[in-house]
């Protein structure tokens, strides 16, 4: 779903880098699936963390994907961008592939 909202709303997403971009949408959709998981009643503190991080962390590899199949982007910055972001973007998954383990841990 990130992936074909990331190219459909591309033009109108805000800021030119490409991990921003899928940054700030993976924020809008787990911010939706937070809220959703809120009103079902089904809100666990370590879940909504899990989620909010894999979704956004996805969602910039998304964008970091993205980067070189555009034809609006420039080697060097692309070659900055992915030195800058895909380290957050792991580490971001790893924490929430950590936090899961911890929530299975616990049970």
């Amino acid at each position: 779903m990130a992936s074909f909202l990331y190219v459909v709303l591309f033009p109108i997403l805000p800021t030119k880098k490409f991990a921003v971009k899928g940054f700030f949408l993976g924020v809008v959709i787990s911010l939706l699936f937070l809220y959703y998981q809120y009103r079902m009643n089904n809100f666990e503190i370590f879940s909504a963390l899990y989620y909010a991080l894999f979704i956004i962390s996805t969602s910039t590899w998304f964008g970091l994907y993205y980067t070189g199949d555009s034809g609006v982007s420039n080697y060097s910055l692309v070659k900055k961008e992915i030195k800058i972001f895909l380290p957050l973007a792991f580490i971001a998954q790893l924490a929430s592939i950590i936090l899961i383990i911890i929530k299975g841990a616990l049970l």
